[in-house]
């Protein structure tokens, strides 16, 4: 499996990755990198060959690279392609690739754990589409792919959520979408730039409406609103208090959004997969349920607060 895991090797940096394209860029763990100007990626026949580092995504520590080789030395190695999440179900078979120890090339096989989440790191940063398994990561694990049963990539296994930098028993990857996201404004911009809402979301589910009598089964309740953000200005409210059902709490009374752009949302997950498609700037069409009203906006999507829209970029890939 050539095409399917890389090892980039820094003095002090070991770890794996995978090929996209066949211009040579490559996806891979931040976390490995330890000298960015001296970067050498080996394939798994021996040829080795330097390699820039195009950016870094600080969020998710996604790292595109790209192979300085011959476009004829490229096109030996197949870039591999990307599957969707949408459909993903517990307990669906999947294998991570990667080169434990700089040893060489291994798979793992295992099984999902549960649905796409939303997860805090250790630093208190929360990326969202994140793909749980029951493969163990090692550090030198780190950066390869998790592909489905065809061999199409389903994430990029990380470890950012474990703070001693270990595998805890489960696997952790970065999602087919959140990569193919970063890595096409990597290549054509340079730089990194994420739309905002300005809103906390949470899942209604059949469950949660029964109990509140809402008017949908399932959609995106608005659980805070940030003051002066977009949502904020377009004149849509989070909740206003908190319903306790056994051990959990749940804020409730806020909008409910049941559609972006004419297209149906059925939990928090879904406007998240939105917001990958759009820049900064753009305008949509939110519809949602206040009360048992259903009511549509237009507002234009901000920039997340603290992003200044470039990410952290290598001198000689400028």
């Amino acid at each position: 499996t050539q095409d399917m895991a890389l090892a980039p090797f820094p003095p002090k940096g070991c770890g794996s990755g995978f090929i996209i394209d066949y211009q040579g860029h490559i996806v891979t763990d931040a976390q490995i990198i330890s000298d960015m100007h001296s970067i050498e990626v080996t394939f798994s026949d021996g040829r080795k060959w330097p390699a820039r580092l195009m950016a870094i995504d600080p969020d998710t520590q996604i790292a595109v690279l790209q192979v300085l080789a011959p476009p004829k030395e490229l096109e030996e190695f197949p870039p591999l392609s990307f599957s969707i999440t949408n459909n993903l179900s517990p307990g669906m078979p999947v294998m991570a690739f990667g080169n434990p120890f700089g040893l060489g090339y291994t798979v793992s096989c295992g099984v999902l754990h549960g649905p796409i989440r939303s997860i805090s790191t250790p630093d208190g940063r929360v990326i969202d589409l994140i793909i749980q398994t029951d493969i163990p990561i090692n550090s030198d694990d780190i950066g390869g792919p998790l592909v489905d049963l065809s061999g199409r990539v389903l994430g990029m296994n990380t470890l950012i959520f474990t703070p001693q930098g270990q595998s805890q028993g489960v696997g952790f990857a970065i999602s087919s979408e959140i990569i193919q996201n970063i890595v096409s404004q990597i290549i054509s911009k340079g730089r990194i730039s994420r739309p905002w809402l300005g809103v906390r979301l949470s899942a209604v589910t059949p469950a949660l409406s029964r109990v509140l009598g809402l008017p949908v089964e399932k959609g995106a309740m608005v659980t805070d609103v940030v003051k002066d953000g977009p949502a904020a200005r377009a004149g849509m409210e989070g909740s206003k208090k908190e319903l306790r059902l056994g051990n959990h709490v749940y804020p409730v009374g806020g909008d409910i959004i049941v559609a972006i752009d004419g297209k149906p949302v059925d939990s928090d997950t879904a406007v998240i997969r939105f917001l990958q498609t759009k820049e900064p700037g753009s305008t949509v069409q939110v519809s949602f349920y206040r009360d048992k009203e259903l009511k549509t906006i237009k507002f234009r999507l901000g920039q997340r607060p603290g992003d200044n829209g470039k990410s952290k970029i290598n001198t000689t890939a400028r």
